[in-house]
């Protein structure tokens, strides 16, 4: 009897983000666009509007991406990657930004946990984010603040849970404990941080060409 030879077609899945900053891994772009999909079209695409450099302020992030729609920041802090997803614009008056499909996460921490999202309080939709045209992006009442020139200035900080719910399972951790979860420290250097912006399937075609690379004015 002849044997017949079998093929297997193997598809891979392309990357949401094409992205610089070390250590992000395919695991965590298969994770991170699992929690997206459960909020957002599977269709669209993610496109960087924002990579930091040298010195670079918050203003220039906010030139970069304000009023682009949803977003996704991305930050490494050391071995620790983690950030925030935004649905609303960035933008407009400085204040709060009013959601209810925000998230924060991490990716990779130090204390080895696995990947985990926290998702907003119920009582604190009024304060997913908050506009502030001199900083960074910033996430909940102090849950993520990235300062004005936070690769040379330790005053970027993660103040756990104050908007955003702590996983349920690791209730027992300290306020410290949690502060430091994130980043390793309450106040933090970041070492990357860049930010993308959700492009819609009737938008994809139009932007496929165009490169966001970092707007340093």
């Amino acid at each position: 009897m002849q044997e017949i030879p079998i093929k297997l077609m193997v598809y891979v899945l392309p990357a949401r983000f094409i992205t610089n900053i070390p250590g992000f891994k395919d695991e965590h772009d298969s994770i991170l666009g699992t929690w997206l999909d459960a909020v957002l079209p599977k269709e669209g695409k993610w496109i960087r509007c924002f990579q930091d450099s040298p010195y670079w302020q918050g203003f220039q992030f906010h030139n970069a991406c304000n009023g682009k729609g949803p977003t996704v920041i991305l930050i490494r802090v050391q071995q620790n990657i983690f950030g925030g997803f935004l649905d609303k614009n960035w933008g407009g008056v400085d204040g709060f930004i009013w959601s209810k499909r925000s998230f924060i996460f991490s990716l990779k921490n130090l204390r080895g946990l696995p990947p985990f999202k926290m998702d907003l309080k119920s009582d604190k939709l009024d304060k997913a984010a908050r506009q502030d045209s001199v900083f960074g992006p910033i996430f909940g009442d102090g849950d993520i603040i990235i300062n004005s020139n936070p690769t040379q200035s330790a005053q970027s900080s993660s103040d756990l849970d104050k908007s955003y719910e702590f996983p349920s399972q690791w209730s027992s951790f300290t306020s410290d404990e949690r502060d430091n979860l994130l980043a390793g420290s309450k106040q933090f250097l970041v070492d990357d941080l860049e930010a993308f912006f959700y492009a819609r399937k009737a938008n994809c075609s139009l932007l496929a060409s165009y490169n966001y690379k970092n707007t340093s004015l």
